[in-house]
Parts: structure tokens; C-alpha cells; sequence
């Protein structure tokens, strides 16, 4: 394979050398692009450069020898390394993106141009994916095919390390992408439904959170988010109206997200991926228990505008964050727990469900301790009345202090041990390895399994913290 990609080099500087091409006294070369990310070419800029009408000799032979370089960068650089990359960005950055320069050369193995391409990284698959990118000044987003990394056991590095922030055990399915971007204002995020599709009508919510040191200056920069437009392949939605409603391409792959300032100049670009439309579906049945708290998908057919449907539990309406052709995303209440009644209803049709939506506390008279004080937290899980199987806890402390048991590790909640009211608790002993304030987490987990790769960060943290 890698001898006949060398051969297709050779062909295409070969055609390019013989191009009818002008006199080299007055060369005008490749039009001048302006990019906000590290300067980078895709295909589609190389195509530009490589149909302009006079081309110079050097450039017709640079641009043909880099765009079938471009095409081959896969063989080029290690899947393994460029998978790390798009890991470490997306653990490191609320920015998601990473750039690798790339060195062109001749049939001879000569230098003939070398160039830094841009990527952009996402949550994708159980693992990440990644795609070349290039922003243009005007706001112009151009993408190349998305590739994708899988659950990450064959990137060839520890998995433990430099795991995303929310990443531990497995948490509970909330059913959102949380797209942040970041701006000297403070934060814009973007929350969507978790399961995107090629052709998809897809809603969301926006939330903004503004800096500032005062009062007034986080009222100023709120202000200034406010005026921000989201634009995602050309549909533009304002940051004040606090929602977003978006037509997936039906090519699927890598869709940009792109935030505009008042001014409409470009300040940020983040993307999300569309699986492609004949991805095998895999149900997602209404699960019998979830975090009360937190996002829950709820499974159905609908029609993706959020603004069409209602949502109620126990007869109490509730927010609805997100919604997809396949489910909507609820926001459950942390004050309802126990056995839960959920109605979504779409233009008349109705979707029901029943689960137990739990509770999840954490107490400690303490969280403030000199080194080598010791103090006691305890947990206590609600709203396990009705239940049969157990529910998993997981528990994370940080590295200032010792918790009994380790410092993430999984607790077992039989709900057979509940009370009479359906709660459940269980204390840990605390040691403080290092003086000043600690913190303990606890979210449900899918399984008391080891740490793994979050898929995607959540709406908010989905667990409690002291």
C-alpha cells in the first residue's frame, strides 16, 4: 500500500510539473489566507491554492506534493500519537483543539514545505475523535474527514493518565454534550442532546457564566455574553435567548460550533460529532433508578425542538434541557426523590416512564483540617424505596486528605438495608494528609468499575460535594 501511495506522489508533482505555467519573472503565487488558529492547510484550501489562474512553478509542485500529503497524513503520523493528542486536549482545554506540523516533501525526499494543521477534538464513539480544521478571519469554518479513537486501550498510554476532570468511575448516563466556550467575559456553554445523527433536528439550552471581581463587573461581562451569536454551519442563534435549535447536514461528521462577538467576529470554535445516518441504534430503555439533581435522557420518538414538548414528574412540570428525534433530557429536581412518575408530551403524542430517582448527600463537621486531624463524613443515599437491585456510589477525595477505604473507590447501596423512609447511610473516616479546606464527591456509577475515559462532562457536576 505505502509503494503505491508513493507512486501516486510521484504522478501528481509529476502533472504539476507539467502544467502550462507562466514566466517565473512575475510569479503573483497563492492568494493570502488569513486564519485565527496556528496557519494550516485542508483540503479544501489546497484546492483553492491549486486552481488559482497563474500559479508559480514552485507553487504548483509544493501544492500538489502537499495535498496528496494531506490525504496520507494518517499514515504519516502514528494513530496512537494523534489520538493522545486529541485526549490531551480535550483533558486540558476547554478550547478542544491541538495542531502537529507537517513536513512536505518531494519524490527525492527533499524539503519542499512544511506547515502546522490545526485539529479539533470531541467526545465521540466511548472514546474522542479528531478532524482537521481551519477558521478563516472572516469567520469561515472548513473541516476534513473526522476520525475516530475508539475507547482508548489501543492508544499505546496509561489510562490513568491525565484523565479529563470528570473523569473516575463511570458515572450515570446523563444523555448531554456540554460544549463550553471560553472568552475574556467569562463562559458560554452549549448543552446538547448526547446521541447526534446526520439529518437530525436537534435543540438545546445556553448558559452563560461571566467573571469579574465585583458585582458590577460580572453584570457588564453578562451583558457582553448576552450579545454573543452561536453559529453552527450558518444557523446563528443568540446567547440571550438561552436556547438553540440546529439542522444537522446530512453528510454528518465533525460539526463546528462557532462563537461570534458582538461584533460578529469570530472568538471561539468547538465542535460536536454527527454519527453518520446508518449507525446501528442502540435502545436506550428509561433506566430504574437515576440521580436526582442531574440531567435524565427519557427514550421516544420526537420531532428534536424542545419548544414543542413538556415534561412533568409526579405531575410536577419539570425544564427539559435538550431533546433529539430519540430522547429528551430532563432536568430532575434535587428535591424529588423515590419513586418518580415521568410524562413527556410532543404535539399530543405522550411518552411515560417509571424510575426512582436518588438522592445522594454528603455531611462532614469539618471540611477544613490542620495536617493529621482526623474527622468523619458521612453518606447517606435517598429515595431507594421500591428497589431490588443496588445502586453504586462512587466516591472521590482530594489528594490533601486519607478516606477510609480510598480515595475514589465504589460503594455498594443494598436498598434492603434502606430505612423506613428509603434512605440509607454509611460514615467514613477522614484523615487530613496536608493542611486546608478538602474536598469529597459522590455521583451514581454505571458499574463499580475502575476509572475510564468520561464520555462527555455533564450540564453541571453530576455529583455532590461537601
Amino acid at each position: 500500500m505505502r509503494r503505491f501511495l508513493h507512486l501516486r506522489f510521484a504522478v501528481a508533482a509529476l502533472l504539476a510539473l507539467s502544467l502550462p505555467l507562466p514566466a517565473l519573472a512575475d510569479p503573483p503565487g497563492p492568494p493570502e489566507v488569513k486564519v485565527m488558529q496556528p496557519p494550516g492547510f485542508d483540503l479544501a484550501t489546497l484546492k483553492e491554492v491549486l486552481t488559482t489562474p497563474k500559479p508559480s512553478a514552485a507553487g504548483a509542485v509544493a501544492t500538489v506534493a502537499a495535498l496528496a500529503m494531506w490525504s496520507a497524513i494518517g499514515n504519516v503520523m502514528a494513530d496512537s500519537k494523534m489520538c493522545y493528542e486529541a485526549y490531551e486536549a480535550l483533558s486540558s482545554t476547554t478550547h478542544h483543539q491541538f495542531s502537529v506540523k507537517v513536513n512536505v516533501v518531494n519524490v527525492g525526499g527533499d524539503p519542499v514545505m512544511s506547515y502546522s494543521q490545526s485539529y479539533l477534538a470531541v467526545y465521540a464513539a466511548g472514546g474522542v475523535a479528531y478532524a482537521p480544521i481551519i477558521v478563516y478571519a472572516d469567520g469561515r469554518v472548513v473541516t476534513g474527514p473526522i476520525k475516530y479513537c475508539g475507547g482508548g486501550r489501543s492508544w499505546n498510554f496509561p489510562l490513568t493518565a491525565s484523565l479529563p476532570p470528570t473523569a473516575g468511575p463511570a458515572h450515570w448516563r446523563v444523555g448531554i454534550l456540554r460544549i463550553t466556550h471560553e472568552t475574556q467575559q467569562g463562559k458560554v456553554s452549549i448543552i446538547l442532546p448526547d446521541d447526534i445523527r446526520a439529518g437530525d433536528t436537534i435543540s438545546g439550552t445556553v448558559v452563560i457564566e461571566p467573571q469579574g471581581a465585583t458585582n458590577e463587573e460580572r453584570m457588564a461581562n453578562a451583558a457582553q455574553l448576552s450579545g454573543y451569536v452561536i453559529d453552527v454551519e450558518g444557523q446563528r442563534s443568540r446567547v440571550a435567548d438561552g436556547r438553540v435549535l440546529l439542522k444537522i447536514g446530512p453528510a454528518g461528521g465533525m460539526v463546528p460550533l462557532l462563537l461570534r462577538d458582538t461584533a460578529a467576529n469570530p472568538v471561539n470554535v468547538m465542535g460536536i460529532a454527527a454519527s453518520p445516518v446508518d449507525t446501528p441504534l442502540q435502545p436506550q430503555p428509561a433506566p430504574a433508578f437515576a440521580q436526582a439533581a442531574s440531567p435524565m435522557p427519557i427514550p421516544g420518538a420526537f420531532d428534536g425542538d424542545a419548544a414543542n414538548t413538556k415534561a412533568s414528574i409526579n405531575g410536577r412540570p419539570v425544564t427539559i434541557i435538550a431533546e433529539s428525534p430519540r430522547q429528551t433530557v430532563i432536568d430532575c429536581p434535587p428535591e424529588l426523590t423515590g419513586p418518580a412518575e415521568i410524562v413527556v408530551t410532543d404535539k399530543g403524542s405522550a411518552v411515560s416512564a417509571r424510575t426512582n430517582l436518588i438522592g445522594i448527600l454528603l455531611q462532614a463537621p469539618r471540611t477544613t483540617l490542620m495536617r493529621g486531624e482526623k474527622t468523619q463524613v458521612t453518606l447517606t443515599v435517598s429515595g431507594l424505596q421500591g428497589l431490588r437491585q443496588p445502586v453504586h456510589v462512587a466516591l472521590q477525595a482530594s489528594p490533601s486528605v486519607r478516606l477510609e477505604g480510598g480515595n475514589l473507590q465504589t460503594v455498594p447501596v443494598d436498598p434492603a438495608r434502606a430505612n423506613a423512609t428509603g434512605a440509607f447511610q454509611r460514615s467514613f473516616q477522614l484523615s487530613s494528609t496536608a493542611p486546608g479546606p478538602f474536598e469529597i464527591s459522590a455521583a451514581l456509577t454505571q458499574l463499580p468499575a475502575a476509572p475510564a475515559p468520561a464520555q462527555n462532562p455533564p450540564i453541571r457536576r453530576n455529583r455532590q460535594r461537601m
